[in-house]
């Protein structure tokens, strides 16, 4: 059954990356002239003008960066990307796509430190760290013999 199961969930992600718009409830406050799928508290609290609404809801990514957004009640995003400020909008499905990193891109040979793997081999001048073997069979007081002997100032 766990096949199926993750079938299913498959089956799912892939018609929601399929719908490109839907139709949601909003509230739009006429004080503001500002629309969302959430009530905003301020405009609540003071009283606006606040009106319940069904609006088409479409989802765009960037082409360049791949910056995902959402609009509610607009045919097209007005200005450029907040990312990298390009205007190369496409239309997209409501859940993000799914790119697997593939080994060669992520990992690479040692030798030359790469990107988020910088620092993490041990350098030359870091700290050694050295760990005596102690026998088994020498004496378990051996530690404490190896110790300085405090001097008795009395």
């Amino acid at each position: 059954h766990l096949d199926t199961a993750a079938q299913k969930k498959d089956s799912l992600a892939e018609k929601a990356q399929l719908v490109t718009s839907m139709n949601v409830r909003a509230f739009r406050c006429h004080t503001c002239d500002y629309t969302s799928e959430k009530r905003r508290e301020q405009c609540f609290t003071e009283g606006h003008n606040i009106q319940s609404v069904q609006v088409k809801k479409r989802w765009f990514k960037c082409g360049n960066c791949r910056n995902r957004i959402k609009l509610l009640n607009k045919r097209l995003p007005d200005g450029a990307c907040d990312k990298c400020h390009l205007t190369q909008w496409k239309e997209t499905g409501m859940r993000a796509d799914v790119v697997a990193v593939k080994p060669a891109d992520e990992f690479q040979p040692r030798g030359i430190e790469h990107g988020k793997f910088l620092g993490s081999a041990p350098s030359s001048n870091s700290a050694a760290v050295t760990i005596e073997r102690v026998d088994a069979k020498c004496n378990v007081n051996a530690w404490a013999e190896s110790l300085p002997i405090a001097e008795d100032h009395s």
